[in-house]
C-alpha cells in the first residue's frame, strides 16, 4: 500500500514537472516573440521616420534645426533606441531560459531568475523618471515648443521653410498655435502652405487644413514618448516577475522529483 502511494506521488510529481516545463516554455516562447515583435516595431518606425527625413531632402543643418524645435524626436528615437535595447535582452533571456529549462539545470535556472529580478527592479527608477518627465515637464515643454516653433515659423529662409514643412507634415499639423497664425501673420498671400492641407497641395479654404498647432502637437508626442516607456516598462516588469516565480518554483520541483525517483528502487 506504501508503495503504490509513493508511486502516485511519483507520477504527481512527473506530471507537475512535464506540466511546468511545458508551461515555462510556452511563458519564454511567448516572451521571446514580444521581444522580437518590440525589435521589429523599433526598426520599422525607425525607417519610417528615416524615409520621412529623406523624403523631405533635409542636410545636417536643416536636421539640426528640426531637432531643436520638434522636441519629439529626441523623445523618440530614445523610445526606439529602448525597445531595441528590451527587444534584444528579451530574445537573449528567453533563449537562455528555455535551454536552462530543458537540461533541467536548476543552477541555471536560478542565475536566470536572480537576473531576472535585477533587470526588473532595475526598470523601477526609469518608470519614476520617465512618469516625472512626462507630467511635471509638461508646461515648460509646451512653452519652449512654442517659442522654437515661432521663431522658425516666422522666418522665409530655405531651411526654415523645409523645417516647417517636415513638422507639419509629420505631426499632420498647421501653424504653431493653429491655422489661424498664417492669416495673422499674413503669410503667402493668405494661402496655407501644402503641408498644413490634408488634399495634399497648397489650399485656401480652413477647412482644407489640419486644425490643431504644431506647438500642441509636438508637445504631446514628447510627453507620449516618455509615458509609452513607462507603459511598456511596467508591463515587461510584470512578465518578468512572473518568469522570476517560475524560475524559482522549477529548480525545487526537478530536485523533489529526482530526489522520489532515486528513493523509489528502495521502497
Amino acid at each position: 500500500m506504501n508503495f503504490t502511494i509513493y508511486q502516485i506521488k511519483i507520477a504527481l510529481l512527473v506530471f507537475l514537472a512535464i506540466y511546468a516545463v511545458s508551461f515555462v516554455l510556452v511563458f519564454l516562447a511567448i516572451y521571446a516573440v514580444f521581444g522580437v515583435v518590440i525589435i521589429i516595431i523599433s526598426q520599422t518606425t525607425r525607417a519610417s521616420l528615416e524615409s520621412a527625413i529623406d523624403d523631405h531632402d533635409i542636410n545636417i543643418d536643416t536636421a539640426s534645426l528640426i531637432t531643436t524645435i520638434d522636441v519629439s524626436l529626441h523623445g523618440r528615437w530614445l523610445l526606439l533606441t529602448s525597445y531595441w535595447i528590451w527587444g534584444i535582452i528579451i530574445l537573449i533571456y528567453s533563449c537562455y531560459g528555455a535551454v536552462a529549462v530543458i537540461l533541467e539545470s536548476p543552477a541555471h535556472i536560478k542565475v536566470f531568475a536572480f537576473l531576472l529580478l535585477i533587470i526588473a527592479s532595475m526598470k523601477v527608477p526609469i518608470i519614476a523618471y520617465t512618469m516625472h518627465i512626462a507630467q511635471s515637464q509638461s508646461e515648460i515643454t509646451l512653452k519652449y515648443t512654442t517659442d522654437d516653433l515661432w521663431s522658425t515659423f516666422t522666418r522665409n529662409d530655405e531651411k526654415s521653410i523645409i523645417a516647417r514643412d517636415f513638422v507639419q507634415e509629420y505631426h499632420e499639423c498647421c501653424g504653431v498655435n493653429g491655422y489661424k497664425d498664417y492669416s495673422e501673420l499674413k503669410m503667402n498671400n493668405l494661402e496655407y502652405p501644402k503641408s498644413c492641407c490634408y488634399t495634399g497641395s497648397a489650399c485656401t479654404s480652413s477647412s482644407s487644413v489640419y486644425p490643431v498647432g504644431c506647438a500642441e502637437m509636438v508637445a504631446h508626442a514628447y510627453w507620449s514618448c516618455y509615458s509609452n516607456i513607462a507603459g511598456m516598462s511596467i508591463f515587461i516588469i510584470i512578465l518578468e516577475i512572473l518568469a522570476t516565480m517560475l524560475a524559482f518554483y522549477f529548480p525545487r520541483l526537478i530536485v523533489r522529483r529526482k530526489q522520489l525517483l532515486r528513493r523509489a528502487p528502495q521502497a
